[in-house]
């Protein structure tokens, strides 16, 4: 994975044995970005767990038995969150397709060092706000407008319907640019293994990284509480479509970005 600071253009880059680059592209309005040593050595650490997050949607395509890191190394800590969100995020994927993931989704850990706990890097009291147009975000937006923190309403993707909605806020706006590989959607013509991945894990992710360019301290996402809850399957166990909108992600996920991005990042 690489980010060009000069365009705000992240690459995340995945391949199969043998096949060619898969290359997603992530866009963060605001460029040319200048960062001080703190919050440059946040975005590379943000950078990373964005590309492995949004690793899923390639994983999912194969399910290859292993998994490989090439340009960098992991601690055990960052691949026991990885296994995490894989595992329960395919929960539904897995049932669809009749797989069995339990066991078999193993990311390598290279990093002989326990990494330290993250320090603060200067991030101002801001809050990017994710908005996909229904009414769960707007009532985040007007909790934190009621309580006076500044926001921006972010969203991902090409939507009118959404950056109509965030613009009627009256807020600041932001509309970060995700392109999948084009590659993925021919494999999947051709039979690849398709369905439901944790696409909220990966948007927090997106929305993480943004924050550290721009400095703002926290991310916000607006999800029900019955997120939280799957459905029991006999011979399978709980299977939970919405797992990473659930408090399980969001607790293991926030407390990951304090202690290994920016010690005052909150994600909530």
């Amino acid at each position: 994975c690489a980010f060009d600071a000069q365009t705000g253009i992240a690459k995340l880059v995945y391949a199969f044995d043998d096949g060619p680059e898969l290359i997603e592209t992530v866009t963060v309005p605001g460029a040319p970005f200048v960062l001080d040593e703190a919050r440059a050595a946040a975005a590379e650490r943000a950078l990373r767990l964005l590309h492995l997050i949004a690793g899923v949607s390639y994983y999912k395509a194969a399910v290859p038995p292993t998994i490989a890191i090439d340009s960098y190394a992991i601690d055990a800590d960052t691949a026991a969150l990885l296994e995490t969100v894989y595992l329960n995020g395919l929960g539904e994927f897995a049932y669809r397709n009749g797989l069995d993931l339990h066991g078999r989704i193993r990311f390598p850990v290279g990093a002989t060092q326990v990494a330290m706990s993250a320090a603060e890097i200067g991030l101002h009291e801001h809050a990017l706000v994710a908005i996909g147009g229904g009414k769960d975000s707007l009532v985040s937006i007007e909790a934190l407008r009621g309580i006076g923190i500044e926001q921006t309403v972010t969203w991902i993707g090409g939507s009118q319907l959404i950056k109509a909605c965030a613009e009627r806020t009256g807020l600041p706006t932001l509309n970060l640019g995700r392109q999948l590989a084009p590659e993925l959607f021919e494999y999947n013509r051709l039979g690849a293994w398709n369905g439901h991945i944790p696409v909220t894990a990966v948007n927090s992710a997106i929305l993480v990284f943004a924050a550290v360019l721009l400095g703002a301290d926290q991310v916000v996402f607006s999800n029900e509480r019955s997120a939280s809850y799957g459905s029991f399957i006999e011979g399978t166990g709980e299977v939970n479509h919405q797992w990473s909108k659930g408090w399980a992600f969001e607790q293991v996920f926030g407390d990951h970005v304090q202690r290994r991005i920016a010690a005052d990042l909150k994600y909530y």
